[in-house]
């Protein structure tokens, strides 16, 4: 796994930690759990992924990456080749990885792009952050042949906390965990946009990796761009009017398309309960 997570800085985006700690109470749970610069610098990521990690008891190792434009050199994930990234944040690490041994993985997620946008700018929100903040990384990652499965942000939007979800974390304790760290992110959504809902991007991520009847998933092309937007066309069909010609990259990756959030966060409860019972 391979994380921004900020749960615990002082910006406290939380739903890399959502994520992990899914992630952790499985039975295909990271063998290693390495933090990437983005929401907050990769050494602050480190130590909050370390208390998730004790949060859960999980015997997953945790081991603080690059941040983007490092020029320090990262030990190769894992211990096994070839090996899959389940990606949450910028692309730093990953482009790292690939560098080193471009056979080192078998594939990797990533919680990026969108399937409609307008205009020919990055959206303002959800803007497109984990390609944005390591321009290099993502046209690295992109031009590579690793096998990509994208989640767009307009389709792990759909997943949110709400308030039955913010609720039913009361009924454990890594939900309550979870609560006391990030109630002054739901805060800051109720001041600036109007409701405290937030989405929990990642999550979505976490959940596919292991059950892809959790939603659908199609093949198509993705296209990225020198602002760093990134498109994604399942079907190979265009969604937007886009320029897609002046693309710097252009693959094809297989795309996260439909979700069912209700299926999701009652997998997630059940993990939370199964860990308190």
């Amino acid at each position: 796994m391979d994380t921004d997570c900020a749960l615990g800085s002082w910006n406290e985006d939380p739903d890399d930690a959502f994520a992990i700690i899914y992630n952790l109470l499985g039975t295909r749970a990271a063998r290693s759990i390495y933090s990437v610069g983005g929401n907050t610098t990769a050494l602050r990521a480190a130590k909050n992924c370390e208390t998730l990690r004790s949060w859960t008891r999980s015997t997953s190792q945790v081991i603080c990456g690059l941040d983007p434009g490092s020029e320090l050199s990262l030990r190769q994930a894992g211990s096994e080749n070839p090996f899959q990234v389940l990606g949450l944040g910028p692309l730093t690490n990953i482009a790292h990885w690939l560098q080193q041994d471009s056979q080192a993985m078998k594939a990797a997620w990533c919680t990026l792009g969108h399937v409609q946008t307008s205009g020919s700018l990055p959206p303002l929100w959800p803007m497109e952050f984990n390609a944005t903040q390591d321009l290099k990384a993502a046209e690295f990652v992109f031009s590579s042949s690793l096998p990509l499965t994208v989640v767009p942000l307009d389709v792990a939007i759909k997943l949110k906390v709400k308030k039955e979800v913010w609720q039913r974390l009361d009924d454990s304790i890594l939900g309550r965990n979870l609560k006391s760290q990030c109630w002054r992110w739901r805060l800051r959504n109720l001041i600036l946009k109007a409701h405290s809902h937030f989405p929990a991007w990642d999550l979505v991520s976490a959940a596919m990796i292991e059950n892809p009847d959790l939603g659908m998933i199609e093949t198509g092309n993705l296209h990225f761009f020198k602002n760093g937007l990134v498109l994604c066309d399942p079907g190979f069909k265009n969604q937007t009017s886009h320029q897609r010609e002046i693309a710097k990259v252009q693959r094809s990756v297989k795309i996260v398309t439909q979700i069912d959030s209700s299926a999701i966060w009652d997998s997630f409860f059940q993990r939370l309960a199964s860990f308190g019972a």
